[in-house]
């Protein structure tokens, strides 16, 4: 499914492996980057795109981390270049599933079994279903595109079937072959058919059934922007829209400790073929929506359209790959990713006060890289080293001693990072109050910069210097699963820091 419990947990369908399509630029992120076109798949990429989607659909035990929706996303993109009898069986795995009776409104059309599906259950998914469209349509988002007559008529179809049983709570699936202009594809969706407590333990049918829904049917819409946009922001924004369409239902705070929350030296972009990391990063977006720019149409947060919409891949439209799309789009805003990247991450050494639900939903806090206790007899760190990978930041935290009473005391940290367009530190001074203070360090053109803060242990608990690394470089098309499957320029990028006691 697209919308993974923990690998610990029974029910765990995750990530896939391939890497086959993602964004469409071939040089670095910028606002001007020009936009150049997607590579085709290969033939091995095709053979493992057909055979993960069979392992997917089979329940594959030894498989865990793999993810129905892109799995057949994946093998709708190499479609065209499967040959024989590994095509016949590539398009069997893609038809849509068989059903006797339907119910539909203008714009949906739920299709099911009734020997199968008990009284009722139809019309409850028909009208969630209804309901998510009617918030994405409020919230400036386009349908998804009509699939014409297949399936009977251009409406969005949902097929139920018992999808627990093959460990799936759902998923959506490109209509037809790749188009030969643009990366605009129609799509079908199939979620289970009761959701039943045995299958699913966590939370009840109806909340299982609401964010499924809201999740899937979000990818349908993203395959009407991009059908090859880069995976980890088809995952990251589908299960940011499922919180913000059924708040309640906080499903995806199981993500936040194996994404950027707890684990900060893991790239942003990262999209794991065996975790869950990529669920984890919608908490960026919802960074955004708080504190970057969180206007609104209907009840959604217009900056993720924003960026959907730069990566609009359709003829003639923007076309850029997920980091360039980002990264336009907080241009846009009067900012800038290097600014934002750092801002996230040193307010997510505080996500119970950053977040609106932060505290109530006790979100978890990575422990510091490094945490150092200063003395009067040991007043200076030495020199510090630490490695940071790109759109990755690191922490290193430092403590008074407790004969450090006098407000004289005061700490020096001093930086020399790599490059003052990508690298950002912040310093953070957290009282005994529990009250915080940020301060930027700001850099030479040697990207080097010192500051000096309070360390009076009376009054101060802690001193954490995070370092940030905003790099968006890419050589694109090299099979990762990075942005635009990017090898990334700046990644294990060396960063020298150092603390100081000292008595003014």
């Amino acid at each position: 499914m697209s919308r993974p419990r923990l690998p610990s947990r029974p029910l765990a369908v995750l990530a896939l492996a391939v890497c086959l399509v993602g964004g469409v630029s071939s040089a670095p992120v910028a606002a001007t980057t020009p936009v150049v076109s997607t590579p085709p798949v290969s033939p091995a990429e095709a053979e493992e795109a057909l055979t993960t989607a069979q392992d997917v659909l089979d329940g594959d035990a030894a498989t865990p981390g793999r993810d129905a929706t892109l799995a057949l996303r994946d093998l709708s993109l190499a479609l065209p270049v499967l040959k024989g009898s590994d095509r016949r069986a590539a398009k069997a795995l893609l038809a849509r599933p068989a059903a006797t009776e339907k119910a539909c409104t203008a714009a949906l059309c739920v299709h099911y079994d009734p020997a199968t599906v008990a009284p009722g259950y139809p019309d409850l998914v028909l009208g969630t279903m209804q309901d998510v469209r009617d918030d994405y349509l409020a919230g400036g988002y386009r349908a998804p595109k009509s699939d014409g007559t297949v399936g009977g008529d251009g409406r969005l179809d949902v097929y139920l079937e018992d999808t627990g049983a093959d460990r799936e709570y759902g998923y959506c699936v490109p209509t037809g072959e790749q188009p030969t202009s643009g990366y605009d594809m129609a799509a079908y969706c199939v979620l289970d058919d009761d959701f039943s407590s045995r299958q699913f333990p966590e939370n009840t049918p109806l909340e299982n059934l609401q964010v499924t829904a809201a999740h899937e049917y979000f990818h349908a819409v993203q395959f009407s922007y991009d059908v090859g946009e880069d995976r980890w922001l088809l995952e990251a924004t589908a299960t940011w829209a499922e919180d913000e369409l059924y708040p309640d239902v906080d499903d995806n705070r199981q993500y936040l400790a194996r994404g950027p929350l707890g684990r900060p030296s893991v790239s942003l972009d990262t999209f794991e073929t065996d975790g869950v990391y990529q669920y984890g990063a919608w908490i960026f977006f919802r960074y955004l929506s708080e504190k970057v720019a969180p206007a609104a149409q209907g009840t959604l947060p217009t900056i993720v359209r924003e960026i959907w919409e730069r990566a609009d891949g359709r003829a003639g439209a923007t076309d850029d790959h997920s980091m360039l799309a980002v990264s336009n789009v907080l241009a846009a805003h009067g900012t800038s990713l290097r600014a934002t990247y750092a801002r996230f991450a040193d307010a997510n050494r505080r996500p119970g006060t950053t977040y609106g639900e932060g505290t109530a939903l006790r979100y978890p806090v990575a422990n510091p890289a490094r945490t150092i206790a200063l003395k009067t007899a040991k007043r200076s760190s030495g020199r510090i080293t630490r490695t940071v990978d790109h759109l990755a930041s690191s922490t290193v935290r430092f403590t008074p001693a407790s004969n450090m009473t006098s407000s004289r005391w005061r700490l020096k940290i001093k930086v020399d990072l790599d490059s003052r367009s990508r690298a950002a530190a912040l310093v953070s001074v957290t009282t005994r109050s529990g009250r915080v203070t940020t301060t930027t360090v700001a850099l030479d053109a040697k990207a080097q910069g010192a500051v000096s803060v309070p360390f009076d242990v009376d009054k101060v608990s802690r001193v954490e210097l995070t370092t940030t690394n905003a790099s968006s470089r890419y050589t694109c098309w090299n099979s990762t699963t990075f942005s635009c499957q990017g090898k990334p320029k700046d990644d294990n990028v060396a960063y020298v820091m150092s603390g100081v006691a000292y008595k003014r």
